[in-house]
């Protein structure tokens, strides 16, 4: 029998905890640069994207050094060989870059540059460096396991600077010291594991190990302890697995969808269900709801699935290539920790997955899997050798999978009026974080209106409506509904809790736009434009946009349609991207391009314009978009648009 999944099922990762003994006081300012994988750099949970890559190189070289650098040594680091001046202005670019973005964070002066200490910073790595010091000064490893969970994936991992030969160098040495760092950590943790008897955790930390140092005979020898020790305990795991499936603030809302897929896990013949969705809307909790009917704590329920269910975060697995091979063994690398196989690199990592599940009746559910999604057929092949097995999946991005049950999840439930507060999901939700958030909290009537303008103009998106609901612990709903009117940027909190990406709206759309490739980026840029809906036409005249791409956008959970399936970009996302579009140089010629559409259509409609001045018109639906277009054009080109050049825009159009 597969060994039980250690932790709770309905828990989050542990690396996504705060470290505070390590970190000191931690404010909004706090500038977090995570450079274990591909590097981020994060304010107040809100991404930070500098225009060039020696800007992210130079603060990687910074912040692990911690010291002043020359000038000229910097300039040598980004520029390989190239002429001296030309090698000045590359530097110049660079810091023009960073102190734009991380603004008094560093300091420049004519000679060196450095990082500012005097202000709050977190470095991945460094925290790991300081976890380790504290273990073996101290025998605390709380902080070590933590730093070590973090650790998923090497330095600056998928990152690389052109013709930059110096930067090359400094980076594999560096990561060569950090690899080494966690060697040292996964030794320790295994004695200790073992002197405590946590067997369980230990054997992962072996695993791991191993797979860095196989030639490591004390490490075998503990592994193989560590094996005997925990398949005693497995029974007495199952029973314990009760009380962990349990969502810790309360499931809300969702009925209709819980519904549905308890109608598919029993099924016999619906054997992989998708759970898709934008970022935010709650996909994870769902499944873990779901999955949470299956536990031992309903006793007849769990009969369905006697080999227990499992829990596969993908969240902090490494983001591989698009490469389909590489993706599928980090899938099922992240599947056999889960399940606790000892996997042989030299071997088929598919066939020997298989063979564990192949006589097994279990329900696996794999969450976060867009980033690995170039690999997912291989969840096709487990389910072909394993006929017992079930797999629940969690997406951002839709899935071409054989066979497979998709469930798109939408926003929750809107309340019509105050007195819908506790009927609608979504202001059920907010009540239940805001009492969370302020003991005893009772809106009154003015609140209860306030509550009900919040929960639309976060559109129901179960993550706005919980930051929201947070900020009542320090304002009123009537103020948080009036900053909301002007901007998302207020939703945004540290709670260790939530995983960095759910820790604001940006940050949760910035983790969605890293997965799209960059003609996806540039459309979406310039397809926020628009105001409201569009035609394909449209997309296409003004992003270049065809509809292959729109529908490539839709899978993402980014771009959402009408009920006659006119594409839009959600209001939501609008600012922010418009933003993006804006950074990026791109958005004057998209305004230029959407004003002429529009012009256009505008000029070919006039005669039926004038001729049927009070019937109904088709082109009625685009008026947004035509306001929008006028309203540029006035700001813009004022002499052109009252000219004879533009006629259909001399007068405002009155449909």
């Amino acid at each position: 029998m597969i060994q039980q999944l250690p932790k709770p099922l309905a828990s989050r990762p542990a690396s996504l905890r705060v470290f505070p003994a390590l970190l000191g006081p931690h404010t909004a300012d706090t500038l977090h640069i995570d450079l274990l994988g591909f590097p981020q750099v994060t304010r107040a949970g809100v991404p930070i994207i500098f225009a060039r890559r020696a800007a992210m190189a130079l603060l990687a070289y910074l912040a692990v050094s911690g010291r002043p650098h020359s000038r000229e040594t910097l300039a040598t680091l980004i520029s390989g060989e190239v002429a001296e001046q030309r090698a000045r202005t590359l530097l110049r670019n660079a810091l023009a870059d960073l102190t734009s973005q991380i603004g008094n964070s560093i300091v420049v002066t004519r000679q060196s540059v450095r990082l500012n200490l005097e202000r709050p910073r977190i470095l991945d790595v460094a925290v790991l460096e300081e976890a380790l010091r504290v273990a073996h000064a101290t025998g605390n490893i709380a902080q070590l396991q933590l730093a070590v969970d973090r650790y998923q994936h090497e330095l600056l991992e998928g990152f690389a600077l052109r013709d930059a030969p110096s930067f090359d160098e400094w980076l594999l040495l560096e990561r060569e010291r950090v690899n080494n760092l966690l060697i040292q950590a996964l030794d320790l943790l295994c004695t200790v594991s073992i002197e405590r008897g946590e067997y369980v955790s230990g054997l992962v930390y072996a695993q791991r190990l191993l797979a860095l140092e196989p030639w490591r005979d004390e490490t075998r020898r503990q592994a193989t302890i560590m094996m005997a020790h925990s398949s005693q305990h497995r029974r007495a795991d199952r029973c314990g697995l009760a009380a962990q499936a349990a969502q810790p603030d309360g499931f809300v809302g969702r009925r209709c969808e819980i519904k549905q897929l308890a109608t598919w896990l029993e099924d016999p013949a619906c054997r992989l269900i998708c759970v898709v969705g934008t970022g935010g809307c709650g996909k994870t909790r769902l499944a873990l709801q779901a999955a949470a009917h299956y536990t031992p704590s309903d006793l007849p329920a769990a009969a369905r699935f006697p080999d227990g269910v499992f829990y596969v975060a993908l969240e902090r697995v490494a983001a591989a290539t698009d490469r389909e091979a590489e993706a599928a063994r980090c899938l099922l690398r992240a599947t056999a920790r889960t399940l606790d196989i000892t996997l042989d690199e030299q071997i088929n990592l598919a066939d020997q997955v298989c063979d564990a599940l192949k006589n097994q009746v279990a329900l696996l559910v794999v969450d976060n899997i867009e980033h690995l999604r170039s690999g997912a057929a291989v969840l096709e092949r487990l389910l072909r050798a394993a006929p017992g097995v079930k797999i629940l999946v969690t997406s951002r991005v839709q899935l071409a999978l054989k066979g497979a049950r998709t469930l798109t999840l939408g926003p929750m439930g809107l309340p019509e009026s105050a007195d819908d507060l506790e009927r609608a999901d979504a202001s059920v939700l907010f009540l239940q974080q805001a009492r969370q958030a302020r003991t005893l909290f009772e809106p009154n009537d003015t609140q209860r209106a306030a509550i009900v303008r919040i929960c639309r103009l976060v559109e129901g998106l179960p993550l706005g409506v919980m930051l929201a609901a947070r900020l009542t612990a320090t304002g009123e709903c009537s103020e948080i509904a009036a900053r909301l009117a002007t901007g998302t940027d207020v939703l945004a909190t540290n709670a260790p809790s939530l995983p960095d990406r759910h820790r604001s709206l940006a940050a949760s759309f910035g983790y969605s736009w890293a997965l799209l490739n960059a003609d996806e980026q540039r459309a979406l840029r310039q397809l926020s434009v628009f105001e409201g809906p569009f035609s394909v036409d449209a997309a296409m005249a003004v992003a270049a946009a065809p509809a292959a791409r729109l529908r490539s956008l839709h899978d993402a959970s980014i771009l959402a349609t009408t009920s006659d399936g006119r594409p839009y970009v959600p209001g939501l996302l609008r600012p922010q991207i418009a933003h993006m579009c804006s950074q990026s140089g791109e958005q004057q010629e998209a305004r230029l391009r959407h004003a002429s559409y529009y012009t256009e259509m505008i000029a070919q409609s006039l005669p039926l314009l004038t001729r049927e001045r009070n019937k109904p018109c088709a082109i009625a639906r685009e008026l947004p978009n035509i306001q929008a277009a006028w309203a540029w054009v006035l700001d813009s080109v004022r002499g052109e648009a009252t000219s004879g050049d533009s006629p259909a825009l001399a007068t405002e159009p009155d449909l």
